[in-house]
């Protein structure tokens, strides 16, 4: 029977009943939210996760992984410089000095083998900067915690030409050798999205990229205890870390995705 005229909200009715719910065959009430953030209402009159997705993945690309806000360890925070957790990620603004040297957060490694994929975007430009610094960038990084040595993985920036390197420290504050070193604006840009991994399976140091986080080239590979060697009872690394190279400029490095594998 039609009702006419108005009808109040106390003559709906609201309590958990799908009688009057929408669907492909009629016009209805929107069923009741399921409490999930990843679903929407479809063209079906159900929610669902959107079609090629899934929590925190668009388009196909890799999901998100919130990185942790806590459990990280600094070494070599150069002055001024910051982190920032309330957005749900890792913002590090790394400040400049005049020397080869690097401004690391690190935390225990997990028993090999692991891999650790990360998604930063930076500003290799550096806050505030109008001209491009002599020499910047950022990586991650496996540290052996009995001598402090690194091994690395770095996108840096000359003076706007762009290159990735994996290199050996005696330090954060030493640098030691270039493993390997190869140049060029068509593999990463001073500003941008980068996916980098990271592997140690045990026997190598493994080193990846990738542009949308589900496609890997490997970029390097080293014998874990070439120069992590034997120290304290520790061979290789038993630390993993990431941030910012800061000779000469300053760098924005937003560590949004970290996942352990």
């Amino acid at each position: 029977m039609a009702i006419r005229g108005n009808i109040s909200e106390q003559q709906l009715a609201l309590a958990d009943v799908t009688d009057n719910n929408v669907s492909i065959s009629k016009h209805g009430l929107a069923p009741k939210a399921p409490n999930d953030a990843t679903k929407f209402l479809n063209g079906s009159g159900a929610y669902s996760v959107p079609v090629g997705g899934s929590p925190g993945s668009f388009l196909g690309i890799a999901g998100y992984t919130a990185p942790p806000s806590s459990g990280w360890t600094w070494d070599n925070q150069t002055t001024g410089t910051t982190i920032d957790s309330t957005f749900g990620y890792e913002y590090m603004h790394a400040v400049a000095v005049a020397a080869n040297q690097l401004t690391i957060r690190y935390r225990t490694a997990p028993a090999t083998p692991y891999t650790v994929t990360a998604c930063f975007i930076q500003d290799l430009a550096g806050l505030g900067s109008t001209t491009n610094p002599t020499n910047n960038g950022f990586g991650m990084y496996f540290r052996q915690s009995t001598t402090g040595k690194i091994v690395d993985i770095r996108i840096t920036n000359v003076a706007g030409a762009q290159s990735i390197v994996t290199t050996k420290w005696a330090s954060s504050v030493s640098v030691t050798a270039a493993y390997t070193s190869v140049g060029g604006s068509a593999y990463t840009s001073s500003r941008g999205i980068n996916w980098v991994r990271i592997t140690d399976n045990g026997t190598n140091l493994v080193f990846s990229l990738s542009i949308d986080g589900n496609h890997w080239r490997q970029f390097d590979s080293q014998l874990r205890g070439d120069f992590l060697t034997l120290s304290g009872g520790v061979t290789g690394p038993d630390q993993i870390g990431r941030g910012g190279y800061v000779n000469g400029g300053n760098v924005e490095i937003a560590l949004v995705s970290w996942a352990i594998t």
